[in-house]
Protein backbone atom coordinates (compact mmCIF):
# COMPACT_ATOMS: atom_id res chain seq x y z
CA UNK A 1 0.00 0.00 0.00
CA UNK A 2 1.31 3.45 -0.91
CA UNK A 3 2.40 5.53 2.07
CA UNK A 4 3.85 9.04 1.95
CA UNK A 5 5.73 10.54 4.91
CA UNK A 6 5.17 14.08 6.15
CA UNK A 7 8.67 15.10 5.06
CA UNK A 8 8.06 13.76 1.55
CA UNK A 9 4.73 15.58 1.44
CA UNK A 10 6.48 18.82 2.43
CA UNK A 11 9.11 18.44 -0.30
CA UNK A 12 6.58 17.46 -2.97
CA UNK A 13 4.35 20.47 -2.32
CA UNK A 14 7.39 22.77 -2.19
CA UNK A 15 8.57 21.71 -5.64
CA UNK A 16 5.01 21.88 -6.98
CA UNK A 17 4.42 25.42 -5.75
CA UNK A 18 7.68 26.64 -7.29
CA UNK A 19 6.84 25.03 -10.64
CA UNK A 20 7.41 27.25 -13.65
CA UNK A 21 7.13 30.35 -11.44
CA UNK A 22 10.78 30.02 -10.54
CA UNK A 23 11.86 31.16 -14.01
CA UNK A 24 8.95 33.31 -15.25
CA UNK A 25 8.86 35.60 -12.26
CA UNK A 26 6.22 35.97 -9.56
CA UNK A 27 4.02 39.09 -9.51
CA UNK A 28 6.37 40.80 -11.96
CA UNK A 29 3.58 43.18 -12.96
CA UNK A 30 4.08 44.97 -9.62
CA UNK A 31 7.65 45.89 -10.55
CA UNK A 32 9.87 46.74 -7.57
CA UNK A 33 6.97 45.95 -5.21
CA UNK A 34 6.73 42.34 -6.38
CA UNK A 35 8.25 41.13 -3.11
CA UNK A 36 5.37 42.78 -1.21
CA UNK A 37 2.91 41.03 -3.53
CA UNK A 38 4.60 37.74 -2.76
CA UNK A 39 4.28 38.21 1.00
CA UNK A 40 0.60 39.16 0.72
CA UNK A 41 -0.07 36.30 -1.68
CA UNK A 42 1.57 33.91 0.75
CA UNK A 43 -0.78 35.02 3.54
CA UNK A 44 -3.88 34.61 1.36
CA UNK A 45 -2.49 31.36 -0.07
CA UNK A 46 -2.04 29.94 3.43
CA UNK A 47 -5.71 30.68 4.19
CA UNK A 48 -6.75 29.01 0.95
CA UNK A 49 -4.68 25.89 1.59
CA UNK A 50 -6.06 25.78 5.13
CA UNK A 51 -9.57 25.71 3.62
CA UNK A 52 -8.52 22.73 1.48
CA UNK A 53 -7.18 20.88 4.53
CA UNK A 54 -10.40 21.53 6.45
CA UNK A 55 -12.32 19.85 3.63
CA UNK A 56 -9.80 17.02 3.74
CA UNK A 57 -10.49 16.41 7.42
CA UNK A 58 -14.26 16.58 6.90
CA UNK A 59 -13.97 14.08 4.03
CA UNK A 60 -11.47 11.86 5.82
CA UNK A 61 -9.94 9.19 3.62
CA UNK A 62 -11.45 10.46 0.37
CA UNK A 63 -9.62 11.98 -2.58
CA UNK A 64 -10.76 15.24 -4.18
CA UNK A 65 -12.77 13.59 -6.96
CA UNK A 66 -14.51 11.40 -4.36
CA UNK A 67 -15.73 14.37 -2.31
CA UNK A 68 -18.47 15.42 -4.71
CA UNK A 69 -20.21 12.06 -5.32
CA UNK A 70 -20.07 11.42 -1.56
CA UNK A 71 -21.83 14.72 -0.80
CA UNK A 72 -24.09 15.32 -3.80
CA UNK A 73 -24.72 11.86 -5.17
CA UNK A 74 -23.81 10.29 -8.46
CA UNK A 75 -25.78 12.49 -10.86
CA UNK A 76 -24.58 15.83 -9.50
CA UNK A 77 -21.25 14.93 -7.90
CA UNK A 78 -19.70 12.93 -10.73
CA UNK A 79 -19.99 15.71 -13.38
CA UNK A 80 -18.38 18.16 -10.92
CA UNK A 81 -15.58 15.67 -10.27
CA UNK A 82 -14.95 15.37 -14.01
CA UNK A 83 -14.33 19.12 -14.12
CA UNK A 84 -11.30 18.61 -11.89
CA UNK A 85 -9.96 15.90 -14.16
CA UNK A 86 -10.22 18.37 -17.05
CA UNK A 87 -8.53 21.04 -14.91
CA UNK A 88 -5.59 18.77 -14.06
CA UNK A 89 -5.25 17.68 -17.67
CA UNK A 90 -5.31 21.24 -18.98
CA UNK A 91 -2.77 22.48 -16.44
CA UNK A 92 -0.46 19.57 -17.30
CA UNK A 93 -0.69 20.55 -20.97
CA UNK A 94 0.09 24.18 -20.11
CA UNK A 95 3.28 23.08 -18.38
CA UNK A 96 4.35 21.30 -21.55
CA UNK A 97 3.67 24.52 -23.46
CA UNK A 98 5.76 26.48 -20.91
CA UNK A 99 8.63 24.12 -21.52
CA UNK A 100 8.18 24.32 -25.30
CA UNK A 101 8.67 28.09 -25.41
CA UNK A 102 11.58 27.94 -22.97
CA UNK A 103 13.34 25.42 -25.19
CA UNK A 104 12.85 27.66 -28.23
CA UNK A 105 14.03 30.86 -26.58
CA UNK A 106 16.83 30.07 -24.14
CA UNK A 107 17.59 26.37 -23.76
CA UNK A 108 18.10 24.65 -27.10
CA UNK A 109 17.01 27.10 -29.81
CA UNK A 110 18.38 24.99 -32.68
CA UNK A 111 16.84 21.73 -31.46
CA UNK A 112 13.29 20.74 -32.46
CA UNK A 113 11.17 21.29 -29.40
CA UNK A 114 8.98 18.27 -30.15
CA UNK A 115 11.99 15.98 -29.71
CA UNK A 116 13.06 17.48 -26.38
CA UNK A 117 9.50 17.49 -25.10
CA UNK A 118 9.06 13.86 -26.16
CA UNK A 119 12.12 12.87 -24.09
CA UNK A 120 10.84 14.92 -21.17
CA UNK A 121 7.42 13.28 -21.41
CA UNK A 122 8.94 9.80 -21.59
CA UNK A 123 10.70 10.41 -18.28
CA UNK A 124 7.40 11.58 -16.78
CA UNK A 125 5.66 8.45 -18.10
CA UNK A 126 8.39 6.31 -16.58
CA UNK A 127 7.73 8.03 -13.25
CA UNK A 128 3.99 7.36 -13.60
CA UNK A 129 4.66 3.66 -14.03
CA UNK A 130 6.86 3.65 -10.91
CA UNK A 131 4.14 5.16 -8.75
CA UNK A 132 3.41 8.29 -6.73
CA UNK A 133 5.45 7.11 -3.75
CA UNK A 134 8.65 7.10 -5.81
CA UNK A 135 8.01 10.67 -6.96
CA UNK A 136 7.61 11.88 -3.38
CA UNK A 137 10.78 10.01 -2.35
CA UNK A 138 12.80 11.69 -5.09
CA UNK A 139 11.42 15.06 -3.99
CA UNK A 140 12.66 14.33 -0.48
CA UNK A 141 16.13 13.61 -1.83
CA UNK A 142 16.39 16.61 -4.15
CA UNK A 143 15.05 19.39 -1.89
CA UNK A 144 18.24 19.64 0.26
CA UNK A 145 20.40 19.65 -2.90
CA UNK A 146 18.35 22.34 -4.63
CA UNK A 147 18.28 24.41 -1.42
CA UNK A 148 22.08 24.25 -1.18
CA UNK A 149 22.44 25.39 -4.80
CA UNK A 150 19.95 28.18 -4.16
CA UNK A 151 22.07 29.35 -1.23
CA UNK A 152 25.14 29.22 -3.50
CA UNK A 153 23.30 31.39 -6.02
CA UNK A 154 22.66 34.02 -3.33
CA UNK A 155 26.30 33.98 -2.24
CA UNK A 156 27.53 34.42 -5.81
CA UNK A 157 25.11 37.29 -6.41
CA UNK A 158 26.28 39.06 -3.25
CA UNK A 159 29.90 38.52 -4.30
CA UNK A 160 29.43 39.77 -7.85
CA UNK A 161 28.52 43.32 -6.81
CA UNK A 162 25.56 43.49 -9.20
CA UNK A 163 22.92 44.08 -6.53
CA UNK A 164 21.63 47.58 -5.74
CA UNK A 165 19.30 47.99 -2.76
CA UNK A 166 18.12 51.39 -4.00
CA UNK A 167 16.27 49.61 -6.85
CA UNK A 168 13.65 48.72 -4.22
CA UNK A 169 12.85 52.37 -3.49
CA UNK A 170 10.40 53.94 -3.14
CA UNK A 171 8.43 51.14 -1.48
CA UNK A 172 4.83 51.17 -2.76
CA UNK A 173 5.71 54.36 -4.61
CA UNK A 174 2.87 53.91 -7.10
CA UNK A 175 0.30 53.10 -4.45
CA UNK A 176 -1.21 49.88 -3.18
CA UNK A 177 -3.63 49.53 -6.07
CA UNK A 178 -0.93 48.13 -8.34
CA UNK A 179 0.16 45.73 -5.61
CA UNK A 180 -3.35 44.46 -4.98
CA UNK A 181 -4.04 43.96 -8.71
CA UNK A 182 -1.08 41.61 -8.85
CA UNK A 183 -1.92 39.84 -5.60
CA UNK A 184 -5.49 38.94 -6.51
CA UNK A 185 -6.29 36.70 -8.16
CA UNK A 186 -3.22 35.73 -10.19
CA UNK A 187 -0.51 35.47 -7.54
CA UNK A 188 -2.76 33.74 -5.01
CA UNK A 189 -3.96 31.20 -7.54
CA UNK A 190 -0.78 30.72 -9.58
CA UNK A 191 1.09 28.64 -7.02
CA UNK A 192 -0.95 28.34 -3.85
CA UNK A 193 -4.46 27.77 -5.19
CA UNK A 194 -3.17 24.97 -7.39
CA UNK A 195 -2.24 23.08 -4.21
CA UNK A 196 -5.82 21.77 -4.29
CA UNK A 197 -4.35 19.04 -6.50
CA UNK A 198 -2.78 17.48 -3.39
CA UNK A 199 -6.26 16.63 -2.13
CA UNK A 200 -5.77 13.69 -4.51
CA UNK A 201 -2.73 12.58 -2.50
CA UNK A 202 -3.49 13.51 1.13
CA UNK A 203 -5.30 10.20 1.83
CA UNK A 204 -2.00 8.43 1.05
CA UNK A 205 -0.09 10.30 3.79
CA UNK A 206 0.88 8.22 6.83
CA UNK A 207 -0.34 10.79 9.38
CA UNK A 208 -3.27 12.65 7.85
CA UNK A 209 -3.88 14.73 10.98
CA UNK A 210 -0.47 16.37 10.68
CA UNK A 211 -0.68 16.57 6.87
CA UNK A 212 -2.83 19.68 7.23
CA UNK A 213 -0.21 21.52 9.30
CA UNK A 214 2.57 20.45 6.94
CA UNK A 215 0.64 21.59 3.86
CA UNK A 216 0.02 25.05 5.34
CA UNK A 217 3.62 25.38 6.57
CA UNK A 218 4.92 24.66 3.06
CA UNK A 219 3.07 27.74 1.82
CA UNK A 220 5.13 29.97 4.10
CA UNK A 221 8.39 28.29 3.09
CA UNK A 222 7.51 28.55 -0.58
CA UNK A 223 6.46 32.19 -0.13
CA UNK A 224 9.76 32.98 1.60
CA UNK A 225 11.66 31.32 -1.25
CA UNK A 226 9.79 33.36 -3.88
CA UNK A 227 10.14 36.59 -1.86
CA UNK A 228 13.91 36.22 -1.63
CA UNK A 229 14.05 35.38 -5.34
CA UNK A 230 12.07 38.52 -6.18
CA UNK A 231 14.33 40.66 -4.01
CA UNK A 232 17.40 39.25 -5.77
CA UNK A 233 15.96 39.88 -9.23
CA UNK A 234 14.73 43.41 -8.50
CA UNK A 235 17.97 44.54 -6.83
CA UNK A 236 19.94 43.07 -9.73
CA UNK A 237 17.89 44.03 -12.79
CA UNK A 238 15.80 46.96 -11.62
CA UNK A 239 12.08 47.46 -12.10
CA UNK A 240 12.10 48.21 -15.83
CA UNK A 241 13.98 45.09 -16.91
CA UNK A 242 12.11 42.91 -14.43
CA UNK A 243 8.71 43.93 -15.81
CA UNK A 244 9.74 43.54 -19.46
CA UNK A 245 11.70 40.31 -19.17
CA UNK A 246 9.90 37.03 -19.83
CA UNK A 247 12.61 35.08 -18.00
CA UNK A 248 13.91 37.47 -15.31
CA UNK A 249 15.66 34.73 -13.31
CA UNK A 250 17.81 33.81 -16.30
CA UNK A 251 18.59 37.47 -17.00
CA UNK A 252 19.70 37.88 -13.38
CA UNK A 253 21.96 34.82 -13.37
CA UNK A 254 23.64 35.94 -16.59
CA UNK A 255 24.91 39.03 -14.78
CA UNK A 256 26.87 37.06 -12.18
CA UNK A 257 30.60 37.63 -12.52
CA UNK A 258 32.98 36.73 -9.70
CA UNK A 259 36.65 37.41 -10.37
CA UNK A 260 36.15 37.09 -14.15
CA UNK A 261 36.06 33.35 -13.49
CA UNK A 262 32.54 32.41 -12.40
CA UNK A 263 30.19 33.88 -15.00
CA UNK A 264 26.88 33.31 -16.77
CA UNK A 265 25.28 30.87 -14.37
CA UNK A 266 22.02 30.74 -16.30
CA UNK A 267 22.47 26.96 -16.46
CA UNK A 268 21.81 26.94 -12.72
CA UNK A 269 18.46 28.66 -13.19
CA UNK A 270 17.55 26.30 -16.02
CA UNK A 271 18.36 23.35 -13.79
CA UNK A 272 15.98 24.69 -11.13
CA UNK A 273 13.34 25.17 -13.82
CA UNK A 274 13.70 21.64 -15.22
CA UNK A 275 13.50 20.05 -11.76
CA UNK A 276 10.45 21.98 -10.54
CA UNK A 277 8.71 21.72 -13.92
CA UNK A 278 9.21 17.96 -13.97
CA UNK A 279 7.69 17.58 -10.53
CA UNK A 280 4.75 19.84 -11.28
CA UNK A 281 3.99 18.02 -14.54
CA UNK A 282 4.33 14.61 -12.87
CA UNK A 283 2.01 15.55 -10.01
CA UNK A 284 -0.61 16.83 -12.43
CA UNK A 285 -0.34 13.67 -14.51
CA UNK A 286 -0.75 11.54 -11.39
CA UNK A 287 -3.82 13.62 -10.54
CA UNK A 288 -5.22 12.91 -14.00
CA UNK A 289 -4.55 9.18 -13.70
CA UNK A 290 -6.08 8.90 -10.22
CA UNK A 291 -9.14 10.95 -11.20
CA UNK A 292 -9.76 9.01 -14.42
CA UNK A 293 -9.32 5.70 -12.61
CA UNK A 294 -11.97 6.61 -10.04
CA UNK A 295 -14.46 8.27 -12.35
CA UNK A 296 -14.22 5.77 -15.22
CA UNK A 297 -13.93 2.73 -12.91
CA UNK A 298 -10.62 1.63 -14.42
CA UNK A 299 -9.13 -1.22 -12.42
CA UNK A 300 -5.62 -1.05 -13.85
CA UNK A 301 -4.42 2.54 -14.16
CA UNK A 302 -1.30 1.44 -16.06
CA UNK A 303 -3.48 1.06 -19.14
CA UNK A 304 -4.40 4.74 -19.21
CA UNK A 305 -0.98 6.27 -18.48
CA UNK A 306 0.38 6.24 -22.03
CA UNK A 307 -2.84 7.45 -23.74
CA UNK A 308 -3.27 10.32 -21.25
CA UNK A 309 0.39 11.33 -21.58
CA UNK A 310 0.23 11.20 -25.39
CA UNK A 311 -2.90 13.37 -25.59
CA UNK A 312 -1.48 15.83 -23.05
CA UNK A 313 1.73 16.07 -25.09
CA UNK A 314 -0.21 16.81 -28.29
CA UNK A 315 -2.40 19.42 -26.61
CA UNK A 316 0.57 21.13 -24.94
CA UNK A 317 2.72 21.36 -28.04
CA UNK A 318 -0.12 22.84 -30.12
CA UNK A 319 -1.75 24.98 -27.41
CA UNK A 320 -0.39 28.43 -28.32
CA UNK A 321 1.37 30.00 -31.29
CA UNK A 322 3.78 32.14 -29.26
CA UNK A 323 4.78 32.95 -25.69
CA UNK A 324 2.77 36.19 -25.58
CA UNK A 325 -0.47 34.43 -26.52
CA UNK A 326 0.33 31.66 -24.03
CA UNK A 327 0.88 34.07 -21.13
CA UNK A 328 -2.15 36.22 -21.94
CA UNK A 329 -4.46 33.19 -22.05
CA UNK A 330 -3.29 32.25 -18.58
CA UNK A 331 -3.41 35.71 -17.06
CA UNK A 332 -6.66 36.92 -18.61
CA UNK A 333 -8.79 33.82 -19.16
CA UNK A 334 -7.58 30.94 -17.03
CA UNK A 335 -7.70 32.73 -13.70
CA UNK A 336 -11.26 34.08 -14.02
CA UNK A 337 -13.01 31.29 -15.90
CA UNK A 338 -11.17 28.24 -14.54
CA UNK A 339 -9.02 28.78 -11.45
CA UNK A 340 -11.31 30.96 -9.33
CA UNK A 341 -14.50 28.89 -9.87
CA UNK A 342 -12.83 25.50 -9.38
CA UNK A 343 -10.18 26.35 -6.78
CA UNK A 344 -12.13 28.82 -4.66
CA UNK A 345 -15.80 28.90 -5.64
CA UNK A 346 -16.65 25.20 -5.46
CA UNK A 347 -14.52 24.45 -2.33
CA UNK A 348 -16.18 27.35 -0.46
CA UNK A 349 -19.64 26.12 -1.50
CA UNK A 350 -18.64 22.58 -0.58
CA UNK A 351 -17.61 23.48 2.97
CA UNK A 352 -21.09 23.77 4.62
CA UNK A 353 -22.28 20.53 3.00
CA UNK A 354 -19.17 18.67 4.16
CA UNK A 355 -19.49 20.12 7.68
CA UNK A 356 -23.17 19.18 7.88
CA UNK A 357 -22.49 15.61 6.75
CA UNK A 358 -19.59 15.25 9.19
CA UNK A 359 -21.78 16.51 12.04
CA UNK A 360 -24.51 13.99 11.19
CA UNK A 361 -22.00 11.15 11.15
CA UNK A 362 -20.70 12.16 14.57
CA UNK A 363 -24.20 12.39 15.98
CA UNK A 364 -25.03 9.00 14.50
CA UNK A 365 -22.08 7.34 16.17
Amino acid sequence: MTKISLYQLFCGILFFQQGTTIIFGFSSGAGRDAWICTLLSTAFGACLVYLFTVLMRLQDGLMLTEWFPALFGRYVGVPIAWLYFVLFFYDASRIIADLKFTINMIMLPDTPEWAVLAMFMLVAVYMLFNGIEVLFRIAGILVPIVTALYALQIILLLSSGTMHADFLLPVAGEGWARIWRNVWPLSVMQSFGETLLFAMFWPLVVNRRKAAKVSVSVVFCSGLFLTVLNLLIITTLGEGVYKRSIYPTISMLRLISVGDFIENLDALGLMFFIVTTFFKLSFYMFGCVFAFRQLAFVKNDRRIIVPLAAVSYCVGITMSNDIVEHIQSGFEELQYYVWIPLMIGIPVLLLPFAWKKSKKLKEGT
